[in-house]
């Protein structure tokens, strides 16, 4: 629970300083409240990521090579998002998911000290669960001849 907590801080917070221009910080620099809005920002991200998903899955519903391939656009897409917003903080991916082990003591303070950033992470992770679920209740396959 705490590791999911975690990672959606993460998506939030590259959301929020993603559009910040320059390289605010080295992820040396980078404090547990960078590191909170960073989660947030690319929880955001995820859930538009999957507002785009789901309509995709709808429309494709039988097929799941060609659901796959019309899903490359969007993967792309914010990947390459998720990616800009982590470069914000002069950070990729691993950097990111290493300052999550290394400071999870710290975090899990910060999100106890924190109760409206700590609620802020939760709502977008249920979002993301409630869009995931969609998603795969469209795109899982149907026995043949089964009902939608």
């Amino acid at each position: 629970m705490q590791s999911s907590r975690v990672r959606c801080c993460f998506v939030i917070l590259v959301l929020c300083c993603s559009f910040g221009g320059a390289v605010r910080a080295q992820s040396r620099d980078l404090s547990v409240e960078d590191y909170c809005r960073m989660t947030i920002s690319l929880m955001q991200l995820s859930v538009a990521e999957w507002q785009e998903r789901v309509p995709v899955a709808e429309k494709i519903k039988t097929d799941r090579r060609k659901l796959e391939s019309a899903l490359q656009p969007v993967t792309k897409k914010y990947r390459d998002q998720r990616a800009e917003a982590l470069k914000q903080f002069g950070m990729d991916q691993q950097t990111y998911l290493q300052y999550s082990t290394e400071h999870k003591t710290e975090i899990d303070g910060y999100l106890e000290d924190n109760p409206e950033v700590q609620q802020a992470i939760e709502d977008l992770r249920k979002q993301i669960d409630r869009l995931i679920e969609q998603f795969e209740s469209l795109a899982s396959p149907r026995p043949e001849g089964a009902e939608k």
